[in-house]
């Protein structure tokens, strides 16, 4: 699909160049606070989480036992998503964790670090513009029957 002014409109499509900015921006946010290791939210989040793990240079884990564990100990780790935007998939998990942050944010969390804020379907690197229509209904009609979007 060829991008046109019209899919400007529509969407904030985000470029591996925005990704890197970010990675470096929220690799200054995080290096001094002692974090132990981090978690990316599955799907989405784990782009940005193998990059920030790289920059960061702690290990990514993808066992909640373990990370609890971890918090129970004492232990900072960084949870990792792409969007926080309705805010289920945060309030799901912040009990787990210690620091928050992902690239995109539509609400306001005390303690989420975001470099990113937008009202418009946002469209990743890693994802497809022929897909982004229908990825968005799919994703309103789920969260609506879920009561997170009235």
């Amino acid at each position: 699909m060829i991008i046109t002014p019209n899919d400007v409109d529509k969407y904030d499509i985000l470029t591996w160049t925005m990704f890197d900015d970010v990675v470096q921006n929220i690799t200054k946010e995080f290096k001094d606070k002692k974090i132990e290791a981090l978690f990316g939210q599955p799907r989405g989040g784990l782009p940005l989480a193998v990059a920030l793990s790289h920059t960061l240079e702690i290990p990514l884990l993808d066992n909640l036992k373990i990370i609890k564990d971890m918090k129970k100990f004492g232990k900072n780790v960084l949870w990792v998503d792409d969007i926080v935007d309705t805010k289920k998939t945060f309030n799901e998990n912040k009990e787990n964790f210690t620091h928050f942050t992902s690239w995109v944010s539509r609400v306001n969390i005390t303690g989420l670090y975001h470099t990113y804020i937008s009202n418009k379907w946002v469209i990743f690197p890693w994802e497809t513009l022929n897909n982004a229509e229908e990825d968005k209904i799919n994703y309103i009609k789920k969260r609506t029957s879920e009561g997170y979007i009235e």
